[in-house]
């Protein structure tokens, strides 16, 4: 929540900016997926937070098969839990 009482929500796997007078590259947030969200949404159907909910269309993944932690940006690679 923020100072208003507010709920924030972050995107998953957004690109940050980078300011065009620094010579960085925008590069994907170190964000992981764990294997418990993609079980309670597959155990829920109320269970959709906003955050994800637009993340397996963009990412064109199966949240039925994804059984293990994955990064936000790649859900062909798993993570070590």
């Amino acid at each position: 929540m923020d100072e208003k009482g507010s709920k924030q929500v972050d995107v998953l796997d957004v690109q940050p900016a980078a300011a065009a007078h620094e010579q960085i590259a925008a590069a994907v947030l170190n964000e992981t997926i764990d294997a418990s969200v993609f079980e309670r949404w597959r155990t829920d159907a109320k269970y959709r937070p906003p955050n994800l909910a637009d993340w397996p269309r963009r990412k064109r993944a199966d949240v039925a098969k994804l059984k293990t932690s994955f990064p936000a940006n790649d859900p062909k690679q798993v993570v070590a839990d």
